[in-house]
Parts: structure tokens; sequence; C-alpha cells
């Protein structure tokens, strides 16, 4: 043929000359059309989609035998995903061919390999909530199909180091181990998740329902031995999804909770039957997602104690899983307690009675988890007094124990510590020897009165706020609950290693007992529900003792669980008693992030190479402390999740603020946060950063200004590639300058140290400025962000090339 650019003579080749590079010509064409659909590359809405329309069947055939079909396959499946996604921002109607293309997209989605259905799903939820293609015919007609497949394809299957399974071999050319695979289906689930949450309405609650009864029916109640571990894991998540979300959308109506109450009575008759432990742990959970019909039948709680009776009053020893069961039962029981508090309001004396009727059966531990629905009951009292009442008669036990003498003796010191629970003497050597440990004992007992004070704080609601009714039975152990904070935080001290004795190891007792120590910090949950810190006194230092020698990964739980709490608790007539703590974890925070990334700048400069192992840990736990950081500041502030807003700040908040000893601290915190290498910090630090130029206002001196400024300049050139920092980070710079700039003229010396920012671009902003303020005609905010980005430019465009 002719070829119109040069009118050469061009002749084609044989087709067998081609056929030994056919696989690589595929995928080079499927990669490059790949490219042409790729989101990135088609972002204007004007851009035209090109559909590559395909035989959809080659995704339910091709084998994994045939690694450069699959190849290919998976390529082209990233194609027509990418159209898909892109289809979902810039389609007004209905595309030609949508019916072939979603046949195409349906066929991957039922396709064995994972990836495929991961790319395959993502379409969908992509698709399903727009505007136009939503309610389309063609599209919903496809979305019922995949809404019955999915139950199936939920089902954990296919990890590439078993062969049992079709999905295994496609896994073992996609992933490198387990891990991956793991991380990879759990994406893949949510996807499918949230595609069912959005098919929660009136045009298919029916096919939803019925799909969820038609399983309980044929496989649940009918034969539940043969239902294997992933189906039952499947079903539970699918099921609980579509009740709950059908149910709070008040979708089901009285037909629907008619046959929801007939499988839930099947499922007590089949309960009643049950011995197997690990089926019994599948029946309840599978109950659970019946827990809908509660609400509307209270009278089924009845027929349910009933059957809990049962195993929570079996006498067990050392069997796993019937105590997996009683915690299993007891989880249940709280559940409903606190989600249909109204409903079951006439079932409170019955669910007490049954509660206490167990008592003697139950381990130390489990007996913990159960006062936390004596906790829930306590919340359907009439006044706060007998409220009161109740909680001090459920804590009595715990805090009695907790006021004894020997424990009180054991909080003195870090030695008494230590040897009260057994660890300078030799471990257990085998469970046998461990059941008859006293030291054992003593630790278990340890953990269960923690756990009691902690459930019944976590599940107690107050009747008449902001008064707690647990504070007055609380009172009198709160100093001993303070030392103990301090006794943990001293434990990390180096010194005590040597006491440990050498059975336990060479390493700190906290890397041997992870899930005691964990127990142990549990503690501090209670703090946040405490609103009367009267006298706290020295308390308050207990917090921050052997700061220092808190490892980062556990320094987070403090963040989190006790100091961020704590502070923003408190009254702001108890300032000046807290004052010390919030000084020295702000700038323990501040010295230990500088720190770690530094750390991290040195070792990016060392290695050439795929970074190791240290050095990823390091990054992560440097981004997750950083992160910590800004949600201990932001809540100090009261910036609300919902927007950025000025939601509820810490009482604290004026007290600092005039504190200039403190507010320094917090404000050089802050906008460190803003030139670390983690832009999710950046982006959720800048309303804070806000926050306080506008509060510091008449307080802000020139040092701060400057230093602010700087920080704000240095975190665009550290974050210019990132679009969305970059968006808020020069709405920030202009804020600053502009707030400041008439009382500090050092501000604008600091503008014209930028790279091509002349005198007179810096005066016409600050003619702008003037004019604005004198106009009240302030632009917007788009319209500042332009100001700073053309001034700004070259800061910018340096961080893309570091």
């Amino acid at each position: 043929m002719f070829c119109r650019n040069n009118c050469e003579l061009v002749e084609w080749l044989p087709a067998n000359v081609l056929e030994p590079y056919i696989n690589d010509l595929l995928y080079t064409a499927a990669k490059c059309l790949w490219r042409i659909a790729s989101r990135k590359q088609a972002k204007n809405e004007e851009n035209l989609v090109v559909f590559a329309l395909f035989v959809f069947s080659q995704a339910a055939s091709v084998g994994a035998g045939n690694v450069e079909h699959y190849r290919f396959l998976k390529t082209l499946c990233n194609v027509l995903s990418a159209l898909g996604i892109h289809l979902a921002d810039v389609c007004t109607q209905r595309p030609p061919n949508f019916g072939m293309y979603l046949a195409a997209i349906e066929a991957f989605f039922s396709h064995p390999s994972v990836y495929l259905r991961n790319e395959a799903v993502a379409v969908f939820a992509s698709l399903i909530n727009h505007e136009k293609i939503g309610d389309d015919e063609i599209f919903s007609e496809c979305i019922c199909r995949v809404i019955i497949s999915t139950p199936n394809l939920l089902e954990k299957v296919g990890y590439p180091s078993q062969n049992g399974h079709e999905t295994c071999r496609f896994s073992q050319h996609d992933y490198d181990d387990d891990n991956d695979f793991s991380h990879e289906f759990t994406q893949f689930r949510d996807r499918c998740l949230k595609v069912i949450r959005s098919c929660c309405t009136e045009k298919h609650v029916d096919l939803l329902i019925s799909i969820v009864e038609k399983w309980f029916i044929s496989r649940c109640l009918n034969c539940p031995d043969l239902v294997r571990q992933t189906e039952w894991d499947a079903m539970q998540r699918f099921s609980k999804l579509v009740l709950w979300e059908c149910h709070s959308r008040k979708l089901l109506n009285p037909n629907s909770y008619k046959r929801l109450n007939s499988l839930f009575d099947g499922m007590l008759t089949l309960m009643a039957k049950c011995t197997s432990p690990l089926l019994m742990n599948n029946l309840l959970s599978i109950l659970s997602t019946l827990l809908v019909t509660v609400g509307r039948y209270p009278q089924l709680l009845v027929s349910l104690l009933s059957q809990l009776r049962r195993p929570l009053s079996d006498h067990v020893d050392d069997d796993i899983d019937e105590k997996s069961v009683k915690r299993h039962c007891i989880a249940l029981l709280l559940r409903i307690v606190t989600i249909f508090a109204d409903d079951i309001k006439g079932q409170a004396g019955t669910i007490l009675e049954f509660c206490v009727s167990i008592r003697p059966f139950l381990s130390l531990m489990q007996l913990a988890s159960c006062m936390q629905i004596i906790a829930a009951l306590s919340n359907l009292c009439v006044d706060f007094a007998t409220q009161n009442n109740f909680l001090s008669s459920a804590l009595s036990d715990s805090l009695h124990y907790f006021l004894q003498t020997e424990i009180q003796e054991v909080f003195q010191s870090d030695i008494a510590f230590l040897t009260f629970f057994g660890f300078t003497s030799p471990a257990p050597a085998n469970v046998a020897e461990a059941a008859k440990s006293s030291y054992m004992l003593n630790r278990r007992r340890f953990r269960a009165h923690l756990s009691t004070l902690e459930g019944i704080m976590a599940q107690t609601q107050s009747i008449a706020p902001p008064f707690h009714p647990a504070y007055s039975a609380f009172r009198p152990v709160l100093p001993a609950i303070f030392l103990l904070v301090k006794r943990l935080n001293s434990l990390y001290d180096p010194k005590n290693a040597s006491v440990i004795h050498i059975s336990y190891g060479p390493v700190s007792i906290f890397e041997i007992t992870n899930s005691e120590r964990q127990q142990l910090l549990t503690c501090e949950a209670f703090l946040f529900w405490i609103a009367a810190f009267l006298k706290i006194g020295s308390w308050a230092l207990f917090l921050s003792c052997h700061l220092t020698y808190i490892p980062d990964f556990r320094l987070r739980f403090w963040l989190r669980r006790t100091w961020k709490p704590f502070l923003c608790a408190c009254p702001e007539a108890a300032y000046h008693s807290v004052r010390q703590l919030l000084l020295i974890v702000i700038e323990e925070l501040g010295k230990r992030l500088q720190s770690r990334w530094k750390q991290l700048a040195a070792l990016e400069c060392s290695e050439d190479d795929e970074p190791s192992q240290e050095q990823l840990l390091v990054e992560h736990m440097a981004c997750i402390l950083t992160r910590e950081c800004t949600i201990l500041l932001r809540d100090l502030f009261g910036i609300s999740d919902v927007g950025d807003k000025i939601d509820e700040a810490s009482c604290i908040r004026n007290c600092f603020l005039k504190d200039e000893g403190v507010i320094g601290k917090i404000v050089e915190c802050m906008f460190l946060c803003l030139t670390y290498h983690d832009a999710t910090s950046v982006v959720r630090i800048i309303p804070v950063c806000r926050n306080v130029t506008e509060s510091l206002n008449e307080r802000c001196s020139e040092g701060i200004a400057v230093f602010m400024l700087v920080q704000s300049i240095r975190s665009l050139q550290i974050h210019g590639a990132d679009e969305l920092a970059v968006t808020h980070l020069l709405s920030l710079v202009f804020f600053i300058y502009s707030s400041l700039r008439e009382r500090f003229s050092s501000l604008s010396q600091v503008l014209q140290q930028v790279p091509e920012c002349s005198v007179e671009e810096v005066e016409r902003l600050d003619r702008r400025i003037a004019s604005m303020k004198y106009n009240k005609d302030f632009a917007n905010e788009k319209m500042k962000r332009e100001i700073m980005k053309k001034l700004l430019r070259t800061v910018i465009a340096a961080s893309f090339f570091p």
C-alpha cells in the first residue's frame, strides 16, 4: 500500500513472520492505550474519551499458564479501568458501546485473578454514584449481576503460598508473598463493600435481602457444618453491611423485619443444638448481623439470653475455644445494650439479673468484660444519684484492689513493681508452671482490675453532664493511678534492664510481654472522662516522668490516650497545674521530631540504593509521630475534622495563648511540622497555623512573625510538587504576610530574599494589600493564591528539582 506522507510503497509482511512477536506487540499496544486512557493524561473534560472495544470472553478463558497472554490481559484491564474511572469524571450521558464495555468489565470482575477483579471493581465504585450513569438501565442490570456474585468473591482465597484454588495460580504471578496478596485483597474487598453500600437503596433492597435470606436458609441453617470458614467470614461482612445499612436508611419494611425475625429464631434453635465451639463462634458472628430485629422485637432478647446462658455457665478451665465463645457471648450482649438502649429499657432488670447469675462461671478477664455491660446499663438510670450508686457498687471490687496496702507499696518503686510481677525471678518454663505461678496470678488480677476500670469508664455516659457519676468512686484511687503512670514510664529507664531476670532474654520487659504492656497502658483511658481536676498538683507531672526514655512506637499511645485527653479536658482554672506537663510534652515532641527527620535526611544522603528496612521503619515512625503531634495541636486549638472549622477548643487554649513561654514552643513545634516530609501532616497542621496567627494578633513578636513566614515558604519549597499542599500553603503565606506586614517591615525583607522576587514586586504586593484593607475588599482565596504563586514561583519550582 502507499504511505500518504512520502508515497513509498510498503509491502505487508507475511503473518507467520510476525507470529513469534505477537504477544509483545499486543502487550506494548495495550500499554500505549493505557497511557492514553490514564486519568493523568486526560484530566481535561474537553479531552475525547477513546473507547477500545475488546472481546471480553478472553477475560474468562485465559489461563494462568499462559503468562504472556495474562500479562497482556492485565494491561488491557488497566486500559478499560482507566477509561471507566475517567468516564465517571467527564461523562454526562451514556457513551456509545456502553453495554459492551460493561460486559468486559463484568468479565474481569468474575475472573479468578484478584488483580483483575480489583481493577474492575474500581470502575463500578466510580460509576455507581454518578448522577446519570448510576440510573442508567444497562448499568443497573449489570450492577444486579455484580451484587449477586459479590458474596462468593468476598471469600479470601488465593494465597500465592497455596495451591488449593484457581486464584492461587494467578496470585503466584502477581504477588511476592502472602502479605502482598492480603493487601490487594483487602483493597478489593473494601471496594466491593463500597459498591454494596451504594446499592443499599429502594431499587436494590429486595435483591440484597433475598441474597442474605437465601444464604441463611440454604447454607447456615440447613448445613452449617459444610460452610467453609472463608464463607462464614465473607457472609458476615456482607450480611452486616446490607442489614445494618438498610436498617439505618429505613429501607426495611415490616415484611422484611418479619423475615429476619424468622431467621433469628432459626439461629437460636441451631445454637441450642450446637456443641462445637468453632461453629458456635461462627453462629454468634453471623447472629450479630441479625440484631437489627431486636429493636423491632425486644422480646427476642429473652430467648437470646436463654441460649447465651448455656455456654456462659459452662465450667471452663483451659479450653481456649470455649473461652473464646464466652468472650463472644459477652461482646454480643454488650453490643445489644449499647446500640438498642432505648428499645431494651424494659428488659434492663432481666439483663442485670442475667449478668449477676453468670459471674461465678467467668474468669477474671471475662468478668471485667461483663462489667462493661453493667456500666452500659447504668446509662438507663432515672437520675444521677441512682447512676452514681449503681457504678460505685460495680466498681467496688476493683477500687478495693488498688487501695490495698500491698498494691500501694508496689507502685512506690521500680524494683517493687518488677518484683511483684515476677520479672526479677525466673520466667515460667512452660504452661503448667505458669498456671501455678503466683506471679502470673498477680498479672492476671492486675490486668483484670485495670480492664474493669477502663471498660466501665468507656461505657458510662453521664445523665447529668458535665458531672461524672463515677468520679466520687474513683477519687480515692486517683493518686495510685497517676503513680502507676510514673512507674510505667520509668520502666523504660535503661538501669531497670539490669534487674530483669536473665531468663527473659536480653531485651526490655516491654518487648517481652506485648499483650500485658498493652493492657497496662489502657488504664489512662478514664482520664478523659474525669472533669474535676481540682488539686491535681504533682499528679500531672507523673504523666511526663522519664518521657525521654519512652520509645517512639509507644509515645504515640501516650499522646493519643493520655496527654491529649488529659490536657484538652483540663478546665481553665487548673491551667497552672498542668502548664509544666504541656510544656514538657511540646518540647519533647519538637526535639524528637527534629531528630527523627534529621536522621532520615542523613540516611537518604548516604544511601543511593533501595531504602533499607531501618530507613523505612524510621520514616514510618517519623510520619506517625508527626501526625499524632498534629492531632494534639488540632485538638488543643479546637480545629474540627469537618471542614477544618473551629469546633470546641480545649479549655486551656486562652491560657496558653497568653503564656509567652508556652505559646512560643507551641508555635515553633507546629511551624516546624510544615517542613517535615509528610504532606498529610502539612495539610492538617495549616489550619492550626492560621488559627494561631489570627489568635496571637497584637501579642505576636517580630521574631515569631518572621519565623512563621520563613517556615511557610520553606514548606512550599519542600512540598511544591504536592498540588493539595501548595494550595493550602499559598493561602497560609498570604494570610501571615497580610496580617502582620503592617506591624513588621522585616517580613517584606523575607520576601525580597526569594530568588527573582524584586523589591518592586514586594512593594506592589504591599500596596495591593493596603488597598484591600482600606476598601475592605479582600479578594477570594483563589486570587490570593495566584498572587503568592506568581511571587514565589521560583521557590515552588525548586521542589521539582531538589
